[in-house]
């Protein structure tokens, strides 16, 4: 059985090694590469590379902006010449693993229908953490957050058959098979937009408003990220520094 992911990063993205980590099991990550118009950097490539089984794959914006029609149709046309058993398509800040910890092999080999759900978790450093290491495994370096799932962003169809013809929507809310149905289990994850106070500010800021092309301006896409502030950044996670332990 083979085991793809696929998810995009940008130069100096501090995800990067954490996510590396956390996906080492996989025979094949996908690293789709934007950074508006830049090309890659050596300590990215390299970050990137360190995993014996990751390949880049290089794409540029109309406008050198995030462009979200663009991005998910950019990766609607990779999935469909992807060939793996499951495929997991998730952002540079999600790592997702099934329910228990139980090994993800073994769960996706008995697992039925050709999309499966992931239900996050939004992360937040506790105040008893410690600093992130990227030498250690990071799932179990923040496991604490907001206990509620069932908003919107949540719960993510974050794994896929390849060979079902697999087309998400914008924002990767939501997808469709062509062949297939949901699958009956579910996978759980940790959403690590705001695991740490400092890797917050880095990546959420670098989708600020001038970050943004117009097309999706227009559409409203990414709104979340429009008027971010450092400050407001800040504020939330100090809101979360006693927050339950999720998982």
């Amino acid at each position: 059985m083979k085991i793809s992911v696929i998810s995009s990063f940008y130069n100096g993205d501090p995800m990067i090694p954490y996510f590396m980590n956390h996906y080492g099991y996989a025979d094949e990550i996908v690293a789709m590469f934007n950074d508006n118009g830049r090309a890659i950097d050596a300590p990215t490539e390299q970050a990137i590379l360190s995993h014996p089984n990751a390949r880049i794959v290089g794409f540029d914006y109309p406008e050198n902006k995030a462009d979200y029609a663009f991005a998910i149709n950019n990766l609607n046309q990779m999935i469909s010449k992807i060939d793996a058993d499951w495929l997991i398509s998730v952002q540079g800040d999600e790592l997702i693993f099934p329910i228990g910890m139980q090994d993800v092999r073994e769960v996706l080999r008995d697992a039925d229908g050709v999309i499966i759900n992931t239900w996050l978790w939004w992360i937040f450093r506790h105040r008893t953490d410690l600093d992130l290491d990227p030498t250690l495994p990071a799932i179990w370096q923040r496991r604490h957050g907001y206990p509620g799932r069932e908003f919107f962003g949540a719960i993510k169809p974050s794994i896929v058959k390849p060979s079902a013809g697999i087309t998400y929507s914008i924002g990767a809310h939501n997808c469709h098979a062509a062949r297939g149905n949901l699958s009956s289990i579910r996978f759980d994850g940790a959403h690590w937009l705001n695991a740490d106070p400092d890797m917050a500010v880095k990546r959420r800021m670098r989708g600020r408003r001038e970050n943004v092309s117009k097309r999706s301006l227009n559409d409203g896409m990414g709104s979340h990220m429009f008027d971010i502030t450092e400050k407001q950044i800040l504020a939330e996670c100090e809101k979360y520094l006693d927050a339950p332990q999720v998982f």
